[in-house]
């Protein structure tokens, strides 16, 4: 190869390594520290009805992101009129959840918070709201 030819081809490797060493600069750290795929899951009971919140989600020890969709079922005569992520994906805490109405007609709200810490918590108007599969554990 002459020297000519040589200086093309570090040029091209050069210059291919300037696009491809950002995206792994960048993806590199956050794949690395995946500590977990896992599928969540919540319920709000009222009066003999309930709603479900299902999930999967990815995590490190600093941030949690949802994979697909929020999920949520209604049993016993509520009705969901919302269901989804209020926010904080990739962040700290993934915040989903759902409203609904129950069959007397009153209006519901719960919110399943997600931390990436592991722990999950549940906040609403509900009468009873579990966080029923955390982070694979049970309640």
């Amino acid at each position: 190869m002459t020297a000519k030819r040589c200086r093309k081809f570090f040029l091209a490797v050069l210059a291919g390594l300037a696009l491809i060493l950002p995206v792994v600069a960048v993806a590199g750290p956050a794949s690395a520290s995946v500590t977990g795929y896992q599928y969540q899951e919540a319920y709000a009971y009222n009066y003999g009805a309930s709603t479900f919140v299902q999930l999967h989600t990815t995590n490190t020890t600093s941030q949690v992101w949802i994979n697909g969709t929020v999920s949520c079922t209604a049993y016993g005569g509520n009705r969901v009129t919302w269901c989804g992520v209020g926010g904080g994906n990739g962040t700290g805490t993934l915040d989903t959840g759902a409203n609904f109405t129950g069959p007397g007609g009153s209006s519901y709200w719960f919110r399943f918070d997600l931390h990436a810490n592991g722990t999950c918590t549940v906040r609403g108007n509900a009468p009873e709201m579990v966080p029923d599969t955390c982070f694979g554990s049970a309640g």
